[in-house]
C-alpha cells in the first residue's frame, strides 16, 4: 500500500511545497538575472536543507545578499 492511498491529504504537502519552490526559483532568478543558473538555484537549496519554505526563502534570499555584496565589495 502506497502512504498516500491511506492518507487523501497526504500529497498536498508535497503539491504545496513545488508551488513554493518554483515562487522561490522565480525570485532567485529575477534577482541573478544572467547570472541565474538553475544548478546554482537547486545546489543553494540543497545547502540550505529541509526547513519550511518560507525559512528556506528567507535563507535563499540571504545566501543572496551575501553574494552580492561580496562581488560589490571585489569592484
Amino acid at each position: 500500500m502506497i502512504k498516500s492511498d491511506s492518507r487523501p491529504g497526504y500529497l498536498i504537502g508535497y503539491f504545496i511545497g513545488i508551488i513554493e519552490i518554483f515562487k522561490m526559483r522565480t525570485q532567485y532568478k529575477m534577482l541573478r538575472g544572467s547570472n541565474f543558473s538553475l544548478s546554482d538555484f537547486h545546489e543553494k537549496l540543497l545547502k540550505i536543507g529541509n526547513m519550511p519554505p518560507k525559512l528556506m526563502s528567507k535563507s535563499l534570499l540571504y545566501s543572496l545578499i551575501l553574494l552580492i555584496n561580496r562581488l560589490s565589495s571585489m569592484h
